[in-house]
Parts: structure tokens; C-alpha cells; sequence
């Protein structure tokens, strides 16, 4: 079985509201009941249709709920259950070229290209011969900051009834 993912250190407002939480028990009926569906109709292939396309359009609606109470709550996070439901934010860095030349002369024919070779600068980062702190503080990198839901029900956490 595989092991749930902690996304504590990239999740944004991670604060664990039961408002999420029943939410995602409830997509975990939802996706079961689908699943079951879904199974039945290849057997019946007829009335089911119908059900199948209104517990599909239930959970495009439960997902979107989720989204908004997370952004409005906080995310929810259980990582033994396997419930989430966050808004996790990346961070990436633009490297400005003629910064970096100015800052790190010596280092600079290593990385600077046309733009700066973040996966040369990325091996001197990890091997501690340079940090991101200093490159901030220089003004030769900055960061971008992008977002992503995270909506995941894995595990056997108990299904809301």
C-alpha cells in the first residue's frame, strides 16, 4: 500500500477545518457509489446512465464546494486517513542575467547562457555554493509564486453515511 503524501510544507493556510473534512468524506461516498455505478453498468448498460452522469455532475459540484471552503477556511489535511483537500503553493525563481554576472562574476560563465542555466545554478545551490538567500538579497533571482488544489481521498477513511 502505498504511503500518503504530508503536504505540510507547501500547503497554504493548512488548518484542518471539519467543514473540509466532512466534505471529503463525503466526495469518498460519492467516488464509491460512482465506482459501484460504473461497475453496474457495464452489466445493465441502461437506466444507470442517468444516475452515473448525476453522481459525476455531484462531484464536479462537491469539488468546487471544497475549493471554496478551503480558500474561504483553510485546508484540511489528515495524511493517516488520506484526506485532503489544500491549496498548495509553489514557488519558482526567474534569475536575472546581467544581476548575476554583476553579483558572481567568477560563478557566472557556469550558468549564464542566453538566461540563466537554473539547472547548473540549481547544482551550486545544492552543493552549498550558493544559497537562494543570497541571490534574493542580491537581486538576482526572484521569486513567482503559482498555486494548485490538492483534492485527494486515498486510504479507508470512514465514509460519511
Amino acid at each position: 500500500m502505498a504511503k500518503n503524501i504530508d503536504y505540510s510544507a507547501s500547503a497554504e493556510r493548512l488548518t484542518n477545518p471539519e467543514s473540509v473534512r466532512l466534505l471529503l468524506l463525503k466526495r469518498l461516498g460519492l467516488i464509491a457509489k460512482l465506482a459501484e455505478l460504473q461497475e453496474e453498468l457495464e452489466v445493465k448498460n441502461a437506466g444507470l446512465m442517468t444516475e452515473t452522469e448525476d453522481l459525476i455532475t455531484e462531484l464536479a459540484i462537491n469539488e468546487t464546494e471544497i475549493r471554496n471552503t478551503v480558500l474561504a477556511n483553510g485546508g484540511y489535511q489528515d495524511v493517516e486517513a488520506g484526506l485532503y483537500a489544500l491549496r498548495q503553493r509553489r514557488v519558482s525563481y526567474a534569475f536575472d542575467p546581467v544581476a548575476f554576472r554583476r553579483e558572481y562574476p567568477k560563478l557566472a560563465p557556469a550558468v549564464i547562457k542566453e538566461i540563466v542555466d537554473t539547472a547548473t545554478l540549481n547544482g551550486l545551490i545544492k552543493g552549498k555554493v550558493l544559497n537562494m538567500a543570497y541571490l534574493e538579497r542580491d537581486n538576482v533571482a526572484s521569486p513567482s509564486e503559482t498555486f494548485a488544489f490538492i483534492i485527494k481521498t486515498t486510504g479507508q477513511a470512514e465514509k460519511e453515511k
